[in-house]
């Protein structure tokens, strides 16, 4: 006798996860239920792409997971989370980024609950392992990419502003896609050659040219990046091809890490795969667009000086 299917939902609900999720490149850490329409999500915590998305059915996200079936109840407007694959899932009421409400245990056990993913820096800062590097022919490295056996579809093009602002630590960002769409970004990362961990916390909003006139008028301004970014992904590696204004071609690896995976595997990840594309030390760069923005500036204007 086959086992009943405990969501009221139908099993052939189309639900949205992540292709990286569903490929064991990253674990199931969180999970909404819209209280808008109904809609399901199974995702890591992670920052998302649109085009990172993919639609499964639930029955093919409780056949992937069965610890899902202890989510069948959970209500429209709710989210469930956990700190790692095979722990027990907790809930709340809301959206992420609502104010905080009163945590229930999944099991029951009465245990200490997990942080909630809505207001938990340590859940919400993400690491990954960084490096960059100039690039000499900017065709030669996108046909160097394209030609990796492993990577994942085609590229997406972005037109990206980074507007930088003076914070007591750390680096802020807020980065502007378009007038609907942009992210403002908190991280942390010391600037050496070669790989380099970074801490970050991404709030994305759909008002980015309010941000900005609000964060204008609190915060001074540092100075700006604008780039075109060809993004592509290797396993759970981003890799960045970017054309910066003023400043000339580079690639960049961001190698996303699980929240128990330590640095040393991503460091070797990145060295990996700057190899098969041909990086060598010498192009390696330990500072961020920015600072090499801002010391181009100070020289020329000592140069005016002098």
């Amino acid at each position: 006798m086959s086992r009943a299917w405990p969501f009221a939902d139908p099993e052939d609900t189309v639900a949205i996860t992540l292709d990286r999720i569903l490929q064991g490149a990253s674990p199931l850490l969180l999970v909404t239920h819209d209280r808008e329409d109904g809609a399901w999500q199974f995702l890591d915590g992670e920052h998302v792409f649109e085009s990172d998305g993919t639609a499964v059915t639930l029955a093919e996200m409780v056949a992937f997971d069965p610890s899902l079936e202890a989510l069948a109840d959970l209500p429209a407007g709710w989210r469930a989370w956990r700190g790692r694959p095979g722990e027990p899932w907790h809930r709340a009421e809301g959206d992420l980024g609502d104010d905080p409400a009163p945590v229930l245990e999944v099991d029951g056990a009465g245990t200490a609950p997990e942080p909630d993913p809505a207001d938990s820096p340590a859940f919400l800062a993400s690491r990954n392992i960084e490096i960059k590097a100039t690039v000499a022919d900017y065709e030669a490295m996108r046909t160097a990419i394209e030609s990796l056996e492993d990577v994942e579809g085609a590229a997406e093009i972005l037109d990206q502003e980074d507007i930088f602002y003076e914070v007591p630590s750390g680096r802020l960002k807020l980065r502007i896609f378009h007038e609907a769409a942009g992210e403002l970004i908190r991280y942390d990362r010391d600037d050496v050659a070669g790989p380099k961990a970074s801490s970050y916390e991404i709030a994305p909003t759909s008002a980015p040219l309010t941000m900005k006139s609000i964060l204008d008028r609190v915060l001074t301004v540092r100075g700006a990046v604008r780039k075109e970014r060809w993004l592509y992904r290797v396993g759970p590696t981003r890799i960045h091809l970017d054309r910066v204004e003023g400043l000339g071609d580079f690639l960049e690896l961001e190698v996303v890490l699980r929240p128990d995976q330590p640095d040393l595997e991503g460091a070797l990840i990145a060295e990996e795969l700057l190899t098969r594309l041909g990086i060598e030390e010498s192009q390696l760069v330990s500072a961020a667009y920015i600072d090499l923005i801002m010391d181009d500036e100070a020289g020329a204007d000592g140069a005016a000086l002098g």
